[in-house]
């Protein structure tokens, strides 16, 4: 596997559990600013994170999506 495609995938990830409970750092830190209740957020951002799991679906099956652009750039 390439190590660029490794950390696509990897921050892809990360990006979905930051924003999904039972951990979802970035989701307590925005709820407790914004004095919004964490089970009230979370339906919205149902949203954002199927397009993350979307997006990470295709870039793990599919590599030669994101890394199309890497070729071209960097190599």
């Amino acid at each position: 596997i390439d190590p660029v495609h490794f950390g696509l995938v990897v921050t892809l990830n990360l990006g979905i559990g930051q924003q999904t409970p039972p951990v979802a750092s970035v989701l307590v830190t925005a709820c407790s600013i914004a004095k919004a209740d964490i089970w009230d957020v979370s339906r919205v951002n149902i949203y954002f994170v199927s397009v993350l799991f979307a997006v990470l679906m295709l870039v793990t099956y599919v590599p030669t999506v994101p890394m199309s652009l890497v070729n071209l750039f960097y190599r």
